[in-house]
């Protein structure tokens, strides 16, 4: 059964049939040789979610700006904007890698950012549940990690954001979706004005561990160690890191061998949405 768009999301994609559809290129730095989820079709709207209404989008509060002044592709944030280090995981839940870095991140008293792909949120609901009940922030990634979806007309836009939060929300009712990362980091400003319009800010990143990057250099000790290294060479104060746990054992076991480091360095912190008001 295809999920439905909630009232004030169906409003917004009704408004967006008559916006200019415009499309930036992709971006610089993004993230190149991840592997997307498989393939699936996002939940479309039927006829009754387009009908238009006379008060114009209602527009949710969007997550703390976390005062930042690092901009990235299409108006997104590219830093915590301030001394506080943010470590983001893409593509899950894994059924394997997420379990194994979950009890990292527990062991070592750390709270991280999960950016979930609809599809893996529907076959691993639990997972959801422990990574909201364990204190980390989840991220929207969009439903099945397209490469195109940026290049979408709106409404199929926020369908599939809409979903992807419908997915989480139905895991986890207790689940608050401030944020949202584009696929592979291709970000345009129609993408992050969708986001904004379900109450999401829209989260780049500043260093990548290149931990997709297994193809050219292997899942065992010399990944890690390439993984470790660029970690300490590239992070600094108000950092966001992009990581990778969904078909990633290097992941788990770099940051299992790094947290202890990274926490006498770093204030390491999840992405905030604690100061705001609850509501979908």
């Amino acid at each position: 059964m295809r999920p439905l768009l909630p009232r004030t999301v169906l409003v917004a994609i009704a408004l967006s049939l008559g916006f200019a559809v415009t499309s930036c290129g992709p971006p610089p730095g993004s993230e190149a040789g991840a592997a997307p989820t498989p393939k699936a079709t996002a939940p479309q709207p039927t006829p009754e979610h387009q009908q238009s209404s006379p008060k114009g989008p209602e527009r949710r509060p969007l997550a703390p700006a976390l005062n930042g002044k690092a901009i990235g592709p299409g108006g997104s944030l590219q830093g915590t904007g301030g001394t506080t280090v943010a470590l983001t995981f893409d593509d899950g839940p894994d059924p394997v890698q997420t379990p194994a870095l979950l009890d990292a991140l527990l062991q070592n008293h750390v709270r991280a950012t999960f950016c979930l792909v609809g599809k893996q949120v529907k076959a691993n609901p639990a997972l959801v549940r422990r990574i909201v009940a364990e204190g980390h922030t989840v991220c929207n990634h969009s439903w099945e990690h397209r490469t195109d979806l940026g290049d979408l007309p709106d409404r199929e836009m926020l369908s599939d954001l809409s979903a992807t939060n419908d997915a989480i929300h139905e895991a986890e009712p207790k689940a608050r979706i401030r944020y949202f990362r584009a696929p592979y980091g291709k970000f345009n400003k129609r993408m992050v004005d969708n986001a904004a319009l379900l109450g999401m800010n829209s989260i780049f990143w500043d260093v990548d561990d290149l931990s997709y990057k297994d193809e050219d250099r292997g899942t065992g000790e010399v990944m890690v160690a390439f993984m470790s290294k660029r970690i300490r060479t590239l992070i600094r104060p108000g950092t966001i890191v992009l990581s990778h746990d969904f078909g990633r054992p290097q992941t788990p076991v770099t940051y299992r061998n790094m947290l202890p480091w990274l926490k006498t360095q770093f204030s390491l912190e999840p992405l905030p949405v604690t100061d705001l008001p609850d509501g979908r």
